[in-house]
Order: structure tokens, then sequence, then C-alpha cells
């Protein structure tokens, strides 16, 4: 079961730093919302522009409403911008997300804040979904949070207004004409003070927002897989642990950029990582700050390097997850990675073994090719084609003693999982959710083709199999590389075609 801490922070965060954009549906909902952060904000003197979407005129006069508004962002020195839609008429359409497109990427904020689609009012949950697309048609790349004004939302951060909750006060005391509409004041400081509920006698008031991980999710799903994580991961049997294997020597930066990439699941709490340093530098500093984020973080230090297979036999031996990922500390993982493993699985508990596709980049972070092709047991024979952070795979395998083979130095991961083909099909999610880098020593890297032979360990791994092949298995195989053949005919038959269509109507074109 997830602890409360996956629910709601038992510590306070720091105002963000850098310029700030905020969207409110009416005049009025930023200073409830967080006004205490915003007061923060501009005593630090940082940058603030709100985007007033209407002016509010069925909660009273517009024009009053306005000049309240220009008082509030004078007196935190703020820039007021109005979209003056109609109250009760914030539609998400294209017109609507141009215009906050347009906002972002002339302002370029460095965070932006909108309500949460959790929101009752119609214009905070219209405004919440434009902004979300705005900023994904903007291609905004920095810190975008959802707030609350009339309820608690979901919340991963929780800012100490305490000092400043008079202050806040006062900046609501602006809004004079909404304070006869309702008791806002009472119920924005009984929202404030339920949200200290995690947090240390000491804070009084505190403000509640959704820091959003990946704004170019889309929000339907980001906040159903949020609820749907919380409801399944309550029932044990549908919260397996699933170990991560980490082989790592000599290069801590990456190791910590792994580590790091693990702490971005939101399934962390039932991680189990162990961390295989083979034969390299130590890592205690390394691995230090992330022993309390998971379920366990296990740190095997061999004195002598074992090599690449050997330091994956360990680390099946120390395994305690019933499910099985490698992650080499050069790779990494996106948030999502895991969470995609669990919905399928949760749909189908006949999956023994998943994988998803991976981008393979360069040192400069340039996209090289893509991994993410379908399952194909004659491909499987005939190479590798799956990188060996893409799969996750029941423990069954390691308890009835698939093993890692010592004698190879490279394409140990091709042998493993023709091991794992012979015991069951592979299930594919054609989705892209793991980094490979072809930076420093890894075994696919141009230069690394000095020290690992490849071609030398494809043959190995093919010479050592061939024996144990049936014939149904190499038919499989040579009707794969038949259909490569085919393929490959069409395509030159294609563009054949193509040229000679080419050429005739240029030649029509010059009669």
């Amino acid at each position: 079961m997830l602890p409360e801490s996956f629910l709601i922070p038992y510590s306070v965060t720091d105002v963000p730093s850098g310029s700030f954009l905020v969207f409110a549906p009416h005049p009025d909902d930023e200073v409830f919302s967080m006004g205490g952060t915003l007061i923060q904000a501009s005593n630090r003197g940082q940058s603030i522009t709100i985007v007033y979407m209407t002016n509010g005129e069925l909660g009273g006069n517009a024009d009053i409403r306005i000049a309240e508004a220009v008082s509030v962002c004078k007196s935190i020195n703020a820039e007021p911008v109005f979209l003056n839609i109609a109250d009760r008429s914030v539609k998400a359409n294209k017109s609507l997300f141009q215009q906050i497109k347009k906002l972002i990427i002339e302002l370029k904020p460095a965070n932006v804040f909108f309500p949460s689609p959790q929101e009752f009012h119609v214009d905070h949950r219209a405004t919440s979904v434009s902004v979300w697309i705005g900023l994904q048609e903007a291609k905004f790349s920095g810190e975008a949070y959802c707030y609350e004004v009339s309820r608690q939302c979901d919340c991963n951060t929780l800012i100490d207004i305490t000092s400043l909750i008079e202050a806040k006060e006062r900046l609501c005391n602006l809004y004079t004409s909404q304070l006869t509409e309702n008791n806002y004041i009472e119920v924005v400081k009984g929202i404030n003070k339920a949200r200290t509920y995690t947090l240390p006698s000491e804070t009084a008031y505190a403000e509640g927002f959704l820091k959003i991980n990946n704004i170019y999710r889309n929000q339907k799903k980001f906040f159903k897989d949020l609820h749907e994580d919380v409801f399944l991961n309550t029932l044990p049997n549908d919260s397996p642990i699933i170990s991560y294997l980490v082989r790592t020597k000599n290069r801590p930066e990456l190791l910590k950029r792994c580590l790091i990439s693990l702490v971005n699941q939101a399934y962390k709490a039932n991680l189990d990582i162990v961390v295989v340093n083979d034969g390299g530098e130590n890592i205690d500093e390394i691995c230090a700050p992330f022993r309390n984020k998971f379920h366990r973080l296990k740190q095997v230090d061999i004195p002598k390097s074992i090599g690449r297979s050997g330091a994956a036999n360990t680390a099946l031996i120390n395994a305690k997850g019933n499910f099985i990922n490698f992650l080499d500390d050069d790779d990494e993982i996106d948030s999502v990675h895991t969470q995609v493993f669990l919905n399928h699985w949760r749909r189908n508990n006949d999956i023994e073994v998943l994988y998803r596709g991976v981008r393979v980049l360069n040192d400069d972070g340039d996209l090289i090719r893509l991994y993410n092709e379908p399952y194909n047991i004659g491909r499987m024979i005939f190479n590798n084609f799956i990188p060996i952070h893409a799969v996750t795979f029941t423990r069954k395998f390691i308890d009835i003693g698939c093993r890692f083979d010592e004698n190879l130095k490279s394409m140990e991961d091709w042998d493993f999982w023709i091991q794992l083909s012979r015991l069951t099909d592979f299930y594919h999610v054609p989705r892209v959710t793991a980094s490979y880098h072809l930076v420093g020593s890894s075994a696919a890297s141009p230069h690394m083709s000095k020290i690992y032979d490849n071609h030398g360990y494809v043959s190995l791994v093919r010479e050592k199999w061939l024996p144990k092949w049936s014939a149904v298995e190499l038919d499989r195989m040579i009707r794969f590389l038949e259909h490569q053949n085919e393929k490959r005919l069409d395509a030159e038959i294609d563009s054949i075609r193509q040229s000679l269509t080419r050429t005739v109507t240029s030649e029509k074109s010059d009669e």
C-alpha cells in the first residue's frame, strides 16, 4: 500500500524562483488561492504577471472588479492582463489556446500557475484545460503548478504562509465587492489551515499546489492515472514490488542521473533498487541521499570487477521484487516507465515479460534511432532488438535458474532474452519510455567497438544456441529474414516507381 507521503507532503517547499505567470479565471482567484505565495515572490523581487480570463461581471460590477484587480496587482508589483471573456463563458477552444500560447512565448515565464481541473466552477475547469494545452503548444519548458481556490485538490507541494496570513488577508480585502457575496476570507483561511495537517505545529497556514511533472501528457489521462494508481496500490495483489537492477563502475555522475530517474517514478514506494558496483570507485555518497526514497536500496560492492554478466547475476541474486527490470547506470527511464508496465499487467496478470520502446541518444542528446519493434520470435533468434532496460519480467525466471552467461563480455542481454523467449511470449507496448545513451563506456558506443567485438559476440551467441534451436524455431527465423527481404525489395521497387514517375512528369512539363 502506498504511504501517506505519496498523497500529501510532510514538509514545506520554498517559493519557486524565477518569474511567475498566473492565470486567474476571475479577479480574486489569484489571491484566494496563492496570495501568500505571491507576496513572498513580490518581496523577493520576482516578476509577476496575472492574466484575468474574465472580469467576473456576474459576481458584481465589471469595472469595479477590474479596478480591484489593478489595485491588487499594484500592491504586489504585478502586471495585469485582461482577456475580457464573459463570465462563465471560458471555453477550451483553439482561439483561447492560441492566446495563451502567445502570452507564454512572449513572457517566457519560469513558473506558470493555473486552477486545478478538480475545482467546482466551470470557468476554473475550462481555464485549467486551456492553459494545459496552451503550455503544450508553446513548448513550455519551465515549471507548471495547479492551485486550489474553493476546495482541497490533489497536492504535492505545500508553501508555508504562516508569517504572511495577515498580509494575505489584507490583499483579499482589496476585493471589497466580493466580501458581501460570501464569507470568502474565512473559507480561504480554513483551507490554508487544513493544509497544515501533515506539517509541524509551528506551521499555522500553508498554500497547496500540484506541481505537474509532465505537462505534455493528456490532462485527463494524467489525473486518471494519478487516482487509479492511488486506488489500485491499496490492493496488495495489485501492488507488486519491482526490482530495478543497476550495474555501475566508475561513473558516479551517470549513476546519480540514473537514480534520479528512478526517484521520478510515481510508484517509487514499491521499488526495490539493487546497485551493483563492479569494482569501481566508492559510491556511498552517491547512494546515500536515495536510500529512504524507495521500498529498499541495496548497494553491493564488488572489490574486483567480475564483468557485465557477473554483475548482472549478482544483481539477480540480490533482487527481492516480484518483477525485475535492469537499468544500467548510463541510461534513464521516463517517469511513466514503471506505470506503463503496471497498467498492462493489472489488466492481464498472465504477462510474464513486457517491453516498451527506447530512444537512442548521442552525446549531444540528439535522437539517433528508436527501438520499438513488435515482438517476433524469429527476429529474436536472429539478433537482439530489445535494450536491456526496456524489459520488465517476472522473478519466476530467476527462481528456475535463468542467469547471464559470464563467458560473454557483450550481447549478454540478448543471450538472456533468448532464454526467456523459449519459456514465454514477450508482450510489447509500443510506447517509448526510456533513453539509451551512446556515451562513455556504453557497449553500443562507436568507440567501444575496439573493446567489445559485438559481431564476434553475436557469432558466439548463435553458435551457443544453434544446437538447441528446434526446426520450428529456425523456420521462424528464416520466415523473418524472408519477410525482411520482401520488405526491402518492395521498398526498392517503390523507389524505382517513384523515380520513373518523376522522370515522366518532368518530360511532360518540358514538352
